[in-house]
């Protein structure tokens, strides 16, 4: 994809195109009648209603172009409920403050694991809103005061956890990555 910006290639990046919907659990392609273990997924990480309202369903296969189109706007949605979740909606510079690479951080997150399950990190919420950059990557990784228990999302997706951790912490891209 062309013309995209530092944080949606980040996400891009984060994520692989699938043309054909598949079990974010298991990996496996999903038809008609098969069992789904985690999420009906298609595209560029996406679930759900298609752009124009069209419900996701077992077997059915996108171009890439359609994977495109619906990871920008599900990339869009991302950013305004990182806005939303985080109190950022106004003034704008809030947002344009916190520099791109932890803009894109929040996006991802938003991206991979929804506005709602995010907004469950009470923690994390208040560390953000307070700037707090180290207590934020730490609350990604640990769910529990004494740090002896992982975060789910840190146990699932380790390495796009420590790039997130990373670029929290010190608020720019981690290793090149854009």
């Amino acid at each position: 994809m062309d013309n995209l910006t530092r944080g949606q290639h980040y996400t891009f990046n984060n994520e692989a195109i699938r043309t054909q919907t598949y079990d974010d659990a298991t990996g496996k392609p999903i038809k008609p009648g098969d069992q789904i273990f985690g999420t009906l997924t298609i595209g560029i990480g996406h679930t759900g209603p298609d752009v124009n309202g069209k419900p996701l369903m077992p077997g059915d296969v996108w171009t890439e172009d359609k994977c495109e189109t619906q990871f920008l706007h599900d990339y869009d949605i991302a950013i305004r409920g990182a806005k939303a979740i985080f109190h950022m909606e106004f003034p704008y510079e809030l947002w344009d403050n916190i520099g791109e690479a932890r803009q894109a951080v929040l996006a991802d997150l938003i991206f991979n694991m929804g506005a709602l399950r995010l907004s469950r990190f009470e923690h994390f919420r208040f560390a953000v809103e307070n700037h707090n950059w180290e207590d934020a990557a730490l609350e990604l990784e640990w769910s529990d005061q004494a740090r002896t228990v992982h975060t789910p999302y840190y146990d699932k997706e380790p390495i796009r956890a420590a790039k997130n951790m990373y670029m929290l912490r010190v608020g720019d891209f981690a290793n090149g990555q854009s």
